[in-house]
């Protein structure tokens, strides 16, 4: 936002600092009432703490959405620029969000060594190799050249 958006509240709230100021001046010199005075005072003071929320509350909105732009943009930098083989960071943020809301982890990747697989290995015992038969092996063994 702006930085004129502040000076000039600012501004405003400093000139109405120097209304109840002067405010004090009057009822000293006795120009005015002092109920009269009271009132104008209670109305500055009502007119800055109502003008300071209103403010307030348009400042705040416009910040949100200056935020949510400069996100957006840097999100988009930063999804252009990640590697698109790396699943391992998108998993665990999606992860720890399930976590957060209370969710059970839909997938768990324990860690796996050379080790294990070597492990799995010698359990399944040796492995004969398998004859693959298809048709079109079959069409080879039938055809009249390939005959004895």
């Amino acid at each position: 936002m702006d930085v004129r958006v502040y000076e000039v509240l600012l501004h405003f709230n400093q000139g109405l600092t120097q209304a109840l100021a002067s405010l004090d001046v009057i009822e000293k010199l006795e120009l005015a009432a002092p109920d009269y005075v009271s009132k104008v005072r209670t109305n500055l003071s009502e007119l800055r703490a109502d003008t300071n929320n209103h403010l307030a509350c348009k400042i705040a909105h416009k910040e949100q959405e200056e935020e949510n732009h400069f996100h957006r943009i840097r999100r988009k930098r930063e999804t252009t620029e990640e590697d698109p083989n790396n699943i391992c960071r998108d998993a665990k943020a999606r992860e720890w969000l399930r976590r957060e809301k209370g969710l059970p982890p839909r997938a768990v990747v324990l860690p796996w060594t050379q080790a294990d697989d070597d492990r799995i290995l010698a359990m399944q015992g040796p492995r004969r190799p398998r004859l693959l038969r298809s048709r079109n092996c079959l069409r080879i063994l039938r055809t009249p050249s390939l005959r004895v």
